[in-house]
């Protein structure tokens, strides 16, 4: 019985997500050996009763010696949508680590930032797009996706071949 109550729960909880229309959160690029500057945006789109789009696009702008070059793309990956609130990676945090046909998740713990507190600190690794990993901060405060920063490996960079860029949430 208590089964099927916490299965009604989450439903009753998740109804209003699924009335959700796409939103977007925009991310600065933080500046590094290899970065100037950039901006990454991550949206939601086609939020369904059991999954939706995670889309993040960037434009990045990286120095190579003497020139400059604009990175600039989109990649996509469909996660479960109990990762558009708290109790999905309050989930996560049980299991540790959670694989599916698409994805694994690992939670890597919680932390604090900056006017944020009691994020969860999730590393996405696609299964079928290997050319990116990504660390993810999820804060409960924050709308959409509620990523305040990420860290993401890009594996395919043209002459370079891979670099972390890290960025923060847009204030």
């Amino acid at each position: 019985m208590t089964k099927i109550f916490a299965a009604l729960c989450v439903v009753l909880m998740s109804l209003p997500l699924l009335a959700q229309t796409p939103e977007t959160i925009v991310h600065d690029v933080q500046k590094d050996s290899l970065v100037r500057k950039g901006e990454l945006k991550i949206t939601t789109k086609n939020i369904l009763a059991e999954t939706f789009t995670m889309e993040i696009r960037y434009n990045i702008f990286a120095k190579f010696l003497f020139f400059e070059r604009t990175l600039d793309g989109t990649t996509s990956i469909d996660l479960p949508t109990k990762y558009l609130s708290p109790y999905g990676y309050e989930e996560l945090e049980e299991a540790g680590s959670l694989t599916d046909e698409i994805a694994t998740l690992t939670h890597l713990g919680r932390t604090d930032l900056p006017n944020h507190y009691d994020c969860h600190k999730v590393r996405i690794k696609p299964r079928k797009d290997n050319k990116w990993v990504g660390v993810f901060t999820y804060c409960p405060d924050i709308p959409s996706i509620g990523f305040a920063r990420t860290k993401i490996l890009m594996k395919e960079i043209p002459v370079v071949g891979s670099h972390t860029v890290r960025t923060r949430i847009r204030e």
